[in-house]
């Protein structure tokens, strides 16, 4: 009945070894059937496409160093807080400038530090160097 890809990666996991939904009508389990008896797989060709777009996107997202994934988490908000505390804005001065109030940005901030691992601002301006986010807005 579900065609979606945890559905799917999930029976995998657990053993089976073909995987047709509901609608597919009974020429499909007859394939299926008799793939399986042979001792082969059976995937619907769109189920096999999800599961292989599944893979890719996992891939390339283990293939990530741990920065880079941190990196590609920040959101243009943080992007901008981050740059503006490469040129040595303050809290305050960030949240004039972004129209929000001091403690938001504060935490902001904070939450920023424990996403990055560092333990203050001069290691968010340090992570905003070595990632590219200065000069960016």
């Amino acid at each position: 009945m579900h065609d979606d890809l945890a559905h799917v990666s999930a029976m995998i996991r657990h053993g089976a070894h073909g995987y047709i939904v509901k609608n597919k009508g009974a020429r499909y389990v007859v394939d299926a059937v008799t793939h399986i008896l042979a001792n082969n797989k059976y995937f619907p060709n769109d189920v096999l496409q999800k599961l292989a777009d599944g893979f890719a996107s996992d891939f390339f997202t283990l293939s990530d160093t741990p920065e880079e994934k941190i990196r590609k988490s920040i959101s243009d908000d943080d992007a901008k807080v981050l740059e503006l505390l490469t040129l040595e804005y303050t809290s305050k001065e960030i949240a004039d400038k972004m129209n929000i109030t001091k403690k938001a940005i504060d935490a902001r901030l904070k939450k920023m530090r424990d996403k990055t691992g560092t333990s203050s601002e001069k290691g968010l301006v340090a992570f905003a160097v070595r990632n590219g986010f200065t000069g960016k807005h």
